[in-house]
């Protein structure tokens, strides 16, 4: 709840949205390890980058010209946060 109390100190900012922070997180009972948990909200830049290709191909290939420019802009701007959070 600490998130919607305004506190932002448990989470980041990422190129796909808000992640939690590793340490956020009470693992206390759970069969699983920091290691485990930080693999599963970890962020890859090919991967990221090639989805936002496929997410730009779907609209080229079943929407084509009547694909919203905002749309198009949103996929740049996506791209452009991935490029800028891995430099």
């Amino acid at each position: 709840f600490k998130r919607t109390d305004g506190d932002d100190s448990i989470a980041q900012k990422t190129p796909i949205g808000i992640l939690p922070k590793l340490d956020g997180f009470d693992l206390q009972g759970l069969d699983i390890t920091n290691e485990e948990i930080r693999e599963l909200f970890s962020l890859d830049k090919d991967f990221l980058l090639n989805e936002a290709e496929e997410i730009r191909e779907f609209f080229n290939e079943y929407v084509g010209d009547s694909t919203p420019n905002e749309i198009i802009n949103q996929i740049d701007r996506l791209v452009m946060r991935i490029r800028n959070y891995f430099k």
